[in-house]
C-alpha cells in the first residue's frame, strides 16, 4: 500500500508504506535441523554420542513501515 503526498514545500515527494506479515497469525515452522557429535569431554576415557533436533519458529503477525521522501 502507497500513498503519495505533494502538497509539501520543499519535496517533491513523500511515499509512505506499509506491509503487513502473516496477517492471520498462524503459528509455523519452515525450517529445522539435527545435529550429532562425539562428546569425548564429559568423561575422558568414554567417547559418547550426543544427538539432538530443534527447529526454527517463524514470526507471528508482525508490520513494516517506511517512507521515501524525494527533494
Amino acid at each position: 500500500m502507497n500513498y503519495t503526498f505533494n502538497n509539501v514545500p520543499f519535496v517533491r515527494e513523500i511515499v509512505l508504506q506499509g506491509l503487513v506479515n502473516n496477517i492471520f497469525n498462524v503459528e509455523y515452522v519452515n525450517n529445522g535441523y539435527f545435529f550429532t557429535f562425539d562428546d569425548d569431554f564429559s568423561n575422558p576415557p568414554a567417547v559418547t554420542t550426543v544427538e539432538g533436533a530443534g527447529f526454527f519458529p517463524q514470526a507471528t503477525i508482525n508490520f513494516l513501515v517506511g517512507a521515501t521522501v524525494k527533494f
